[in-house]
């Protein structure tokens, strides 16, 4: 049976920037291209270090003349302050919602369009739904009439091996590391934006040699456990979430270590249990 439902999620925050110079201004500074941001149409995309890490994750959409910003709600305030530090002159202002406004994710059928809300599909995988930005008040009320549990929305995003703020920390990762090519989160044809050379030197030279994985564990595992092959290291556990037969979770893995377990049949453990690698193969192409 498919999942449907809504979910309000408090680990969102809502950022408004608006004015004439607002897209242009987004645009020049973040790894996705603004011109793909209408009313009804978001996108995925990060705020990164000028050395091509990240800084913060974050979708965007457009919404009655102002692009809001659905963020993690532990790094708004500092994506707030970033913000309005390269503002310098521009004609725009920024400003956080999040006392009146609450992000939600939807499964299911397309909801009503109402006045109040920006809804758009999730850019990074049609199967993980619509994403909603709102009044609190309205999001509780759709919530109350059919509430979706939070844990399936995650054992879902995991087993399509999408990236969020879950298991990215900050100034630690190259985007393409860590799926954001393969979640829509990055666009290569878009100019300059910070730590636009270090991903598009990457891309060329196709050295990004990790991906987030997505990992059947026999038992929950902390974040951060390292993932062996046999005796040897070949990356980290990122997230993991219960389901009835252990955890899944994503890994952050060297591929080429991963294809050489995998055709030597080696064992793959994480904090001393049997953890094995999602049927698909989705990753073995780019080995």
């Amino acid at each position: 049976m498919a999942l449907s439902g809504i979910h309000l999620d408090d680990t969102r925050a809502v950022l408004a920037v608006s004015g004439e110079t607002a897209r242009a201004f987004l645009h020049g500074l973040i790894s996705n291209d603004m011109a793909k941001v209408a009313p009804g149409k978001g996108i995925f995309a990060a705020l990164l270090t000028p050395q091509g890490k990240l800084i913060t994750d974050f979708f965007v959409t457009e919404h009655e003349g102002a692009f809001l910003l659905d963020v993690p709600a532990t790094r708004a305030a500092d994506l707030e302050k970033r913000l309005t530090l390269y503002r310098l002159r521009a004609k725009l202002t920024i400003a956080n919602l999040s006392a009146t406004h609450a992000v939600a994710c939807l499964l299911g059928a397309p909801p009503e369009a109402s006045p109040a809300l920006a809804i758009f599909a999730d850019p990074r995988d049609p199967a993980l739904g619509f994403r909603i930005i709102g009044p609190r008040e309205e999001l509780e009320a759709g919530e109350s009439r059919q509430k979706l549990d939070p844990a399936a929305i995650e054992q879902l995003r995991i087993a399509r091996h999408v990236p969020s703020s879950r298991e990215l920390e900050p100034d630690r990762f190259f985007l393409l590391d860590i799926n954001f090519e393969e979640a829509n989160g990055v666009d290569f044809r878009k100019g300059c934006y910070v730590g636009q050379e270090v991903t598009a030197r990457m891309k060329h030279r196709a050295s990004a040699r990790k991906r987030l994985v997505t990992v059947h564990l026999a038992a929950m595992a902390e974040p951060g456990t390292p993932v062996l092959a046999g005796d040897h290291a070949i990356g980290e556990l990122r997230s993991a979430v219960p389901v009835a037969s252990g955890a899944i979770g994503l890994a952050l893995l060297r591929l080429d270590r991963l294809r050489e377990a995998e055709v030597t049949q080696t064992t793959l453990t994480c904090g001393g249990n049997r953890i094995e690698v999602a049927p698909d193969d989705w990753w073995r192409s780019l080995v």
